[in-house]
């Protein structure tokens, strides 16, 4: 069950996002964001690890089991995201050495992405370690538009067309036919509509308010305001948009309200804004 701190922002028991982070690389006040989708089973599939260990405390501080994780997808290379991922190969190899699990999984990325992470293992794991991978623990590459099924979810993966490092972002299939789409954390790309187009649930960027715009730059470090993101939104017809990737110098304490009501202006669907370690009911 999920720790007190662990709180539910949305709706009936079902298929659930966990928000392990909601920061961006640089944050101090929050975890980087990560996330997990849990089924009505309990099982789980990982989207990213933050920039480390932190990965750990929030499994522990969430409620989450380790043994019930059955899948991850590390979105792209950039510290923030690749390195948690490090870590999280490292305690599910050691499970499966000590028998704690019996069963295997994949980790899904881009191939460059793949490619790094194996090396970052080999380079900082164990011969142990390191023996498991590519056996029970595998790090599979994957293509635009390929699809896979995870704990009984057909997940779809597909490029964002990143102008920085290549990164995919992917559509999943929920319960009673609902679909989620986790768009990365850069700008949208109009050749991402037919993945996003009429989502359930839409999890985009949002580094900054639009009217702190001159503060934070955001177009110079490829990020969005929430006035864009909510505006492309609107134009995809998504019914629930989730707010993410921020900075924690100005918002700090009021993110959640500041947030919300800047989105409301642009959007009309129903806007969630979580905190670390909050859950929401898909």
């Amino acid at each position: 069950m999920p720790c007190s701190a662990c709180k539910d922002i949305s709706g009936p028991a079902g298929d659930t996002l966990v928000a392990l982070g909601t920061g961006a690389a640089m944050v101090t006040e929050y975890y980087n964001t990560c996330f997990v989708l849990r089924g009505r089973d309990g099982s789980l599939f990982l989207t990213d690890g933050g920039g480390g260990g932190g990965i750990m405390a929030q499994f522990r501080r969430a409620g989450l089991d380790w043994r019930d994780l059955k899948g991850m997808f590390v979105t792209h290379c950039h510290c923030d995201h690749l390195l948690g991922a490090v870590w999280a190969v490292r305690k599910l190899a050691s499970m499966l050495l000590r028998k704690e699990r019996e069963d295997g999984m994949s980790i899904y990325a881009l191939p460059e992405v793949a490619e790094n992470l194996r090396t970052i293992c080999s380079l900082t794991l164990g011969p142990k370690e390191n023996s498991v991978i590519g056996g029970p623990l595998c790090i599979e590459a994957v293509r635009d538009g390929e699809a896979h099924t995870v704990a009984g979810r057909e997940i779809t993966f597909f490029d964002i067309h990143s102008l920085k490092a290549p990164q995919f972002g992917f559509s999943a299939r929920l319960e009673a036919g609902k679909r989620f789409v986790c768009l990365g954390d850069e700008p949208f790309d109009k050749r991402c509509a037919p993945y996003a187009q009429g989502a359930d649930w839409l999890a985009g960027e949002a580094y900054c308010l639009d009217s702190m715009r001159g503060i934070f730059q955001p177009e110079k470090i490829r990020h969005s305001t929430v006035k864009e993101t909510a505006e492309n939104a609107e134009r995809l017809g998504a019914k629930n948009l989730i707010l993410w990737h921020t900075e924690d110098r100005a918002t700090f304490g009021r993110r959640k309200e500041l947030f919300t009501r800047e989105a409301r202006q642009y959007y009309s669907g129903n806007v969630v804004v979580p905190d670390d370690l909050e859950s929401i009911a898909l």
